[in-house]
């Protein structure tokens, strides 16, 4: 562990990550939850449940439809887009309240000055008024308390707070990437600062906005730095994707028990090196084996045995992108919750529910639209299990397709940077199957990270291919989901619940396309996602009817749902204190620092903090690149020390300050592609030569500015430099010295001869 976490700056990341924690959270529940259900309309809401799910929802998407095309229009402030929320509200007031705004300003204003004037009239009264009232509001709270609500709230609390911490803890131990997307994103952002939404130097190209754009906005609203933005804002991410599953869950099942426990699988089970238990391994071959099953043959051997077969797993790569709160991973926040609203939508003559999938819909598609092919794989069943059920109405038809279109064409608004880009990159993990089309009909070009998922070798007669080796925990599930479609034809809510496992059943298809000879339409990684959703949702439905069902009947005494909870909350400490958590393997640890040194990420967030923007300039590797746009300046290692002779003068960077970033273990990450990691530890062994040979050539220019067993940081005072420059440009500046000309009587003397 010692190899990986830098200590020295560990306490340091701690004291600025925690309080920033604490007003972040109180941000987030005041701008997405308090504000949405002051501005917006609350219609149809009939529990704390959908009151927290509809804000979110209309805060989202409010804010990913306004800051986009303020930022188009050049418009953009923070306190401009305040200023729209408020119109908003006016404009709620008059055409849906309707409220005649005259009279209701009128009114707020005689309120106000009766009450100024009556504190002004007696103020000790007025104050009295003001206590008396507070004390019999908290006397209220007091009545209304009991042990075992606030018992039962402690539990609820505990249980996603767990695993939310539990995926995100890089967040809090370092400033790094997690992942080398971030950096993409890292840099888009600070773009989002000068009013670009579509920049187009952004490394990325013609991407979804959704996620930079929710970044944008939290770190304007919280006036955090960019590094604590990126470290905090997974945990509400993840949050709010395990409220979602609750939520589908509680509403399906009216159990609260049956959705915490699918929140606590998915957080506490699942996400965990149990994965591959759970989801099975993949593998690549040329010749891949056929079963017969029931007259279908299948890419499956029997029994499928992964020591036989050189399979790769899932691995960490789900809690790794979750806690780094990467598109694809948010898309998958409101996969379950439109699915939900499709399936009301068919079950229910209420149009909230279409409007909210239409909502949830167009939130999916700014986010990642790789989400859509589990989408189409689980809303075509439930739509054809619809008609079969007689739940079509040409209602319900005409506002579906208003709501498939108009989410799709707003959702998709992103495609406007392709006009900028001139197209798409490669897609990759997300959609394989995409890219291996494209490269087939010549369009693009097949890059060396996709070989491994989908090659067509042109010199042989035979594809290679990667095919899902499932696990027998994976085909018990499958068998379990069609065992559940059948009981939940004698449920109550047959609909629902059959449309339930029809989700399953979807995500299932996509994720095992592979065994039935169809090409890889999502790279496990990026899929197994979607199936432990699965997996928690059928198996809350299962808890449902086989214990607390039965339980519910003797829940009517308090003794017993305290017992009730005590039990719970024993069955779940236990579980979660013996299984197996990524933290506490060594991958864990080693991932604090695969991009970066933590020590440099914390050093580039301290020199923003501290000094005066664009006085400094930082010579490290790319990675810091990104952390500084907007207040500084960056160049890179290798070229620093190709173009800058260390016996000059003068060091020719035009900035008083000049940062070091010198690696004393030269850092393993290889990068995406990029030239200049190949030869990383010769370039920092050239950069320490540099740095004696300037130290030796200016005795005490150079001083250690921050030091660990990893790196060190020199600061060098460039005033010098900064004078030299302003000398010339004042020599520049000054007219040409013209000699004096003294004119006498004989001046001309010899003209006149």
């Amino acid at each position: 562990m010692p190899d990986y976490i830098d200590f020295i700056a560990l306490p340091w990341v701690f004291e600025v990550l925690i309080p920033e924690f604490i007003k972040l959270i109180f941000m987030m529940v005041l701008f997405f939850y308090w504000i949405p259900s002051k501005v917006f309309p609350q219609i149809g809401i009939r529990d704390s449940y959908d009151k927290v799910m509809f804000n979110i929802l209309y805060m989202v998407l409010y804010i990913e439809i306004v800051i986009p095309l303020m930022l188009i229009s050049k418009i953009y402030s923070f306190p401009l887009f305040i200023l729209t929320l408020f119109m908003s509200k006016l404009l709620v007031m008059k055409y849906y309240q309707k409220i005649a705004l005259r009279l209701y300003f009128i009114k707020l204003q005689n309120r106000i000055m009766i009450t100024v004037l009556d504190m002004l009239d007696d103020f000790s009264g007025f104050k009295g008024r003001i206590k008396k009232a507070v004390s019999e509001k908290i006397e209220a709270k007091k009545r209304a308390f009991s042990w075992i609500l606030a018992l039962q709230t402690v539990v609820v609390t505990l249980i996603f707070l767990y695993p939310a911490f539990l995926i995100t803890l890089r967040g809090f131990f370092t400033f790094t990437y997690g992942a080398s997307d971030t950096a993409q994103f890292f840099e888009w952002v600070s773009f989002l600062y000068r009013g670009e939404l579509f920049y187009e130097g952004k490394t990325f190209g013609a991407d979804f906005y959704g996620m930079t754009i929710l970044a944008f906005l939290i770190a304007n609203l919280s006036n955090a730095p960019l590094h604590v933005v990126f470290s905090l804002y997974p945990f509400f991410t993840v949050l709010f994707l395990l409220f979602g599953l609750f939520y589908f869950v509680r509403k399906m099942t009216g159990s609260m028990p049956a959705g915490l426990f699918a929140v606590f699988v998915f957080g506490v089970v699942l996400m965990t090196p149990l994965i591959d238990f759970f989801a099975g391994r993949s593998y690549t071959t040329t010749n891949p084996t056929i079963t017969n099953f029931f007259g279908f043959e299948l890419y499956l051997p029997w029994p499928p045995d992964p020591s036989k077969l050189p399979s790769g797993s899932v691995g960490m790569t789900p809690y790794t992108r979750n806690s780094c709160g990467l598109p694809y991973e948010l898309g998958y926040t409101f996969f379950l919750p439109n699915l939900y609203f499709l399936i009301k939508s068919f079950a229910s003559d209420e149009r909230k529910y279409i409007w909210w999938y239409g909502v949830t819909l167009l939130l999916m598609f700014t986010f990642h639209g790789g989400i859509a092919f589990y989408l189409v794989a689980a809303s075509v069943p439930i739509a054809l299990w619809a008609a079969l059920n007689g739940k079509f109405t040409k209602a319900k038809l005409g506002w579906g397709f208003l709501a498939v279109l108009g989410g799709a064409i707003v959702g998709n608004a992103w495609l406007l940077s392709i006009f900028k880009y001139g197209g798409l990159g490669p897609i990759g993990a997300a959609a394989p199957i995409i890219d291996a089309t494209l490269q087939r009909l010549g369009i693009v070009q097949k890059s060396a990270e996709q070989s491994e998922q989908f090659v067509a070798a042109a010199d042989f007669d035979f594809e290679e291919m990667r095919i899902l080796l499932p696990s027998m925990t994976l085909l018990a599930f499958v068998a379990a989901v069609f065992l559940f479609f059948l009981l939940a034809q004698f449920a109550r809510r047959r609909f629902e619940w059959s449309s339930s496992a029809l989700v399953a059943l979807g995500v299932l298809f996509i994720y095992m396309a592979t065994i039935f000879g169809i090409p890889q339409l999502v790279d496990a990684t990026r899929a197994a996602e979607a199936l432990l959703l699965s997996w928690s949702l059928i198996g809350a439905f299962y808890f449902y009817i086989l214990i607390a069902a039965p339980l519910s009947r003797f829940a009517k005494y308090g003794s017993v749902r305290v017992f009730y909870s005590l039990v719970a909350l024993a069955a779940a400490v236990a579980i979660a204190w013996v299984t197996p958590k990524w933290v506490e393997k060594e991958n864990f640890w080693k991932e604090l620092n695969n991009i970066e040194y933590s020590d440099f990420g914390y050093c580039a967030y301290k020199i923003k903090k501290d000094f005066q923007p664009f006085t400094w300039t930082i010579i490290s590797y790319n990675p810091e690149y990104a952390e500084i746009l907007t207040k500084g300046y960056h160049y890179n290692t290798h070229d620093f020390i190709n173009e800058y002779d260390p016996e000059d003068r003068y060091l020719r960077v035009p900035t008083p300050i000049v940062f070091l970033f010198l690696e004393n273990r030269p850092h393993t990450y290889k990068g995406m592609g990029e030239w200049y990691y190949r030869w990383r530890e010769t370039v920092q062994e050239n950069f320490q030569e540099w740095i004696l040979v300037y130290q030796l050539h200016h005795p005490g220019r150079l001083k250690v500015w921050y030091q660990s067993d990893h790196a060190t940081v020199y600061i060098l005072d460039n005033q010098d430099y900064m004078d030299e420059l302003f000398r010339e440009e004042k020599r520049k500046n000054e007219p040409p010295k013209v000699k004096e000309i003294f004119y006498r009587d004989n001046n001309f003397a010899d003209e006149k001869k």
